[in-house]
């Protein structure tokens, strides 16, 4: 259970753009992180509830499907407007650049531009240039 980070999990269509685009990212030494690819309703439906319910009601459905517990701090605030992302289909990938071999979350988005550009070349939409609500590890192949 938990996050599905593999894109061999990616329907078709997506995964071939997202192989392309993450070669070419290696090939420009562009270091990346995938987070999450393909997700189960049952962690969509946990990403909806974080900032909406109390911090013992998230935390319990999270531990349910594998994913860490959440701090009071992190519930404060709410990391999707959806309970239908792109993700459930197969069809959308997190990726956030890497510092000293770790996930760099809070990069400039001077970073995440870097992958975004990139990605965008292989048909994905970046959810760094969304007007509301923002999402710049999200990328989604456009229909």
């Amino acid at each position: 259970m938990g996050l599905i980070r593999d894109p061999n999990f990616l329907e078709p269509r997506t995964k071939n753009a997202c192989f392309g685009a993450l070669q070419e990212l290696e090939r420009l030494g562009i270091k990346y992180y995938i987070n999450e690819t393909l997700r189960k309703k049952s962690v969509q439906g946990c990403y909806w509830l974080q900032g909406r319910v109390d911090l013992d009601v998230v935390n319990l459905f999270r531990s349910d499907v594998g994913l860490w517990p959440l701090s009071q701090s992190e519930n404060s605030r709410t990391i999707t407007q959806t309970i239908r992302s792109k993700h459930l289909d197969g069809k959308a990938i997190d990726v956030v650049p890497m510092k000293d071999n770790s996930p760099w979350w809070n990069a400039p988005i001077e970073e995440y531009q870097k992958i975004a550009d990139v990605m965008k070349k292989y048909g994905f939409e970046w959810g760094g240039d969304w007007k509301e609500f923002k999402d710049s590890p999200h990328y989604q192949i456009k229909e």
